[in-house]
């Protein structure tokens, strides 16, 4: 059971457009040139068509509040706009802060390193 804490949340951003469209675009490119696509943390939380098991698991057990965003609703949520996609932000006392950068992003190659990666730094 998650514990919420006012003063702090991950906000994970998608470098994907909100809605039925985007999404059935962005599954045709998956499957059809996965190497092109342009969504890392896409890549490293779901399968083509559902969520990771693996990601759901940690997503459900963390200790954590988390938001998930396409890049047009943090945009929006967060009047943020010249950011680079994907990436997470660490949302203290209403500031945001670099949690993942796209950078660090690009290096992750599986699950397994995104969760790994995110309980260090919760850790911290």
């Amino acid at each position: 059971m998650k514990t919420e804490r006012a003063d702090k949340k991950l906000i994970f951003v998608y470098n994907a457009q909100a809605g039925k469209i985007n999404a059935v675009i962005d599954i045709a490119h998956k499957m059809l040139r996965p190497k092109t696509y342009q969504c890392k943390l896409c890549s490293l939380t779901h399968d083509v068509f559902v969520e990771k098991e693996q990601w759901r698991r940690f997503r459900e057990q963390v200790q954590f509040p988390m938001e998930f965003l396409h890049k047009d609703e943090f945009r929006k949520k967060y009047s943020v706009h010249q950011e680079v996609y994907p990436m997470v932000l660490l949302l203290e006392n209403q500031q945001l802060k670099k949690f993942i950068s796209q950078e660090e992003m690009k290096n992750l190659k599986t699950t397994q390193e995104l969760i790994s990666l995110i309980r260090e730094r919760m850790n911290s």
